[in-house]
């Protein structure tokens, strides 16, 4: 455990250990982690005060903060249960618990700051009595400052990062983020069950991820009961680089996939859709999704899109050059063949279009025959005796 060197008690009698967040190093044996022991702050729920006020509460880690909090302004103020809080007046009360706040802002932690004055004044009113502060006395909210530099890596980027993460687990929360799109709060509430029997005996890959409000506190929000996202199987500024863009590079994955329809996308990161489309969206039928799914190609190599786009686009090109060449041979074709039997073809581009290629050829090909049987008749007639005698009295005449 971390040795804590500040005195015990401040000038105002407040146990300033109590405050302090010394680290203790969470136990590891050959096979894994040991598991969590009982929190520190379970002894409060025999009380039930405490009940009353923590049963407002759902979330599992707002209720886990909350005890947290309300256990380390009891130690501080030296307090051994929480009904002693609730009996002291309303000015003792709120100096306790300005001169906590006080302690975490001077440590530059505005936020839990906050947290504290939330928590003992939401106590407080659990129990119809109110703690009014000055507006000098609030805590004031730290300025938000808004990141502009944020780096949203791409698929070989995203796998450069997995293969320097150092150990097996850090890769697979990584490619785990990624391949899921599932946000950082979510991952954390990830267990062995979700996947165990996609896994074992047989990996079936896709994996399929039920994500409830249990694991993604946000679907309250949306109103959602759950979603279906999958797993596929299977650096950069750290300044730039958040957890969450994770998150945004599974989208914009999903964005370079032209087969993929928008609400399938929208399914798929979890998020609500909007009037009539979620009526008519399908949320059930998880073949179909695993089917597209599939379709995203999330392999290492496959990162090149702009260059598909472009071969997509040349083979069209292409396509469109073919076409055009053999609407022109068959133009050729039937002024060809026209032309030998003394006509003139008088059919629109249109209409010469619709006639079939291969009779074409075929006509073509029996007048090059017909012609060929012709020149070889009329080649053998200029090589015979006669042909040649009368051919060189007629040159003797013709020069008298």
């Amino acid at each position: 455990m971390e040795t804590v060197t500040a005195e015990r008690f401040d000038a105002e009698g407040l146990d300033i250990n109590a405050l302090l967040d010394p680290k203790t190093e969470r136990g590891r044996a050959e096979h894994g982690w040991f598991p969590k022991g009982p929190r520190s702050f379970d002894w409060l729920l025999k009380y039930r005060c405490v009940r009353d006020y923590i049963d407002n509460y759902t979330a599992k880690s707002t209720r886990n903060q909350r005890l947290y909090v309300l256990e380390k302004v009891l130690k501080a103020g030296r307090l051994t249960d929480p009904e002693q809080l609730l009996k002291l007046s309303e000015s003792q009360a709120k100096t306790l618990i300005k001169r906590v706040w006080q302690f975490y802002i001077q440590h530059g932690k505005h936020s839990y700051a906050r947290t504290v004055s939330i928590t003992m004044r939401g106590f407080f009113e659990a129990h119809d009595r109110e703690l009014r502060f000055k507006r000098s006395e609030k805590v004031r909210s730290a300025r938000l400052v808004k990141i502009n530099i944020e780096h949203i890596p791409n698929k070989a980027e995203v796998y450069r990062m997995a293969d320097v993460a150092g150990s097996l687990r850090n890769r697979a929360i990584v490619l785990c983020l990624y391949q899921s799109g599932v946000r950082p709060g979510c991952l954390c509430n990830w267990n062995y069950g979700l996947v165990s029997q996609q896994l074992y005996p047989e990996i079936n890959s896709p994996v399929q991820l039920k994500i409830t409000p249990n694991l993604d506190n946000k679907l309250n929000l949306y109103g959602l009961p759950y979603y279906i996202t999958f797993l596929a199987e299977e650096s950069v500024d750290p300044k730039s680089v958040w957890p969450k863009v994770l998150r945004k590079s599974f989208r914009k994955t999903l964005n370079a996939t032209d087969s993929l329809d928008e609400d399938t996308k929208e399914a798929l990161m979890g998020h609500r859709l909007p009037g009539s489309r979620g009526n008519y969206f399908d949320y059930h039928d998880l073949d179909e999704v695993r089917e597209k799914y599939l379709a995203v190609d999330w392999s290492r190599d496959g990162g090149n899109v702009t260059r598909m786009k472009e071969l997509d686009k040349a083979n069209k090109d292409l396509e469109e050059r073919v076409s055009s060449l053999e609407n022109r041979n068959k133009v050729l074709m039937v002024h060809l063949l026209a032309g030998e039997a003394g006509i003139i073809p008088m059919a629109s581009p249109g209409e010469l279009r619709r006639i079939p290629t291969e009779e074409l050829e075929r006509a073509l090909e029996q007048h090059v025959a017909r012609a060929g049987r012709e020149a070889m008749r009329n080649g053998a007639n200029e090589t015979s005796p006669m042909y040649k005698l009368g051919s060189r009295v007629g040159r003797k005449l013709r020069s008298k």
